[in-house]
């Protein structure tokens, strides 16, 4: 193998911490974020499967 290329993204809108107390604060990002990497994870497991099948 020479090269891999991954074509993907995926925008996080990450929150912001305000200095005045009376704005609403932004959503936690946690769920996003634990669901991004999840399926991250699942790639990294699915392309080892199949380079091991490759070896």
């Amino acid at each position: 193998m020479q090269s891999v290329e991954v074509s993907a993204f995926q925008i996080v809108h990450l929150h912001r911490i305000w200095s005045d107390s009376s704005r609403e604060p932004d959503p936690d990002p946690y769920m996003q974020l634990a669901a991004m990497f999840a399926r991250v994870k699942a790639a990294l497991f699915a392309w080892g499967d199949v380079m091991y099948h490759l070896e």
